[in-house]
């Protein structure tokens, strides 16, 4: 094959989220194998710094060519800017695609912006969650702005003081209209987002239904299209939209969310 000498740049993203075994990156392992073979190819990865990620990025062919850029030390008006940019154009256009809906002119306002930023704090991905519980198209998006601008603490690291209070917002939303006795629909929540979150292999609608024994999959998880992914064909598996939220629901803190352990069950049938 004739080489060329075209300069490309590859984007692997989120490479925290491929579940490796070894202490290092597989993808970081073979990659420090054929570096020097491919000169015109640059690299742009994002991870968390998980132990197997560093080691990695140790290896000896590709620690000297290996620049890292922590987004904690990138300036704050730097990222707040883009945050606020996101913010300002997103929710415009929920505005103008949402002609069932009045806003008010000139919706959000510059002082919601300013307030969604803080509440943010850096982080994209508490950004784009609110987006998209905003976005829901079940819900009235000044209506569900609201309930975000009056969430009591703002987002200071990705944990209880910010991302957990958002997470709990979508998990109330869902269940505003459910009585807190109604202990069989809990039972059917947890059973079907916890299968969508413990499969080993994502499954798409009609595979949780055959799972599951149940048709009202579609139903159950209709309030949650800001932290599931859910796909145009329905032959695609429905996927979670960031690892924090598995996180979240897994923490014993919450247990009327909480997959209990005969749900777990459940989707082992599927590992």
């Amino acid at each position: 094959m004739k080489a060329t000498h075209i300069q490309t740049l590859i984007i692997i993203d989120a490479l925290d989220e491929c579940t490796d075994k070894g202490p290092a990156s597989t993808i970081l392992s073979v990659l420090s194998q054929y570096v020097d073979e491919i000169p015109h190819v640059k690299f742009f990865i994002t991870s968390r710094p998980e132990p197997q990620i560093r080691s990695g990025f140790r290896l000896e062919s590709l620690q000297p060519i290996t620049e890292v850029l922590r987004l904690h030390d990138v300036e704050h008006h730097l990222v707040d800017g883009d945050i606020k940019l996101f913010f300002r154009i997103t929710l415009a256009n929920i505005a103008k695609t949402r002609s069932d809906c009045n806003f008010m002119e000139g919706w959000p306002s510059l002082s919601e912006v300013d307030i969604l930023c803080k509440k943010a704090a850096g982080l994209f991905i508490y950004a784009s969650m609110v987006v998209k519980f905003v976005a829901s198209r079940f819900h009235n998006p000044a209506e569900r702005l609201s309930l975000i601008i009056s969430l009591p603490q703002n987002m200071t690291h990705e944990g209880k003081s910010g991302i957990d209070l958002l997470y709990s917002q979508v998990l109330e939303q869902a269940f505003c209209d459910v009585e807190s006795d109604e202990q069989e629909l809990f039972s059917h929540f947890r059973s079907v987002v916890g299968t969508v979150l413990l499969v080993f292999n994502p499954l798409p609608m009609k595979g949780l239904s055959t799972l599951l024994r149940t048709s009202s999959i579609s139903t159950t998880l209709h309030s949650l299209h800001s932290v599931l992914i859910f796909p145009n064909n329905e032959a695609h598996p429905i996927r979670v939209f960031h690892k924090s939220f598995p996180e979240f629901l897994m923490d014993p803190g919450d247990p009327p969310f909480m997959p209990q352990p005969n749900e777990r069950e459940v989707a082992k049938e599927y590992l």
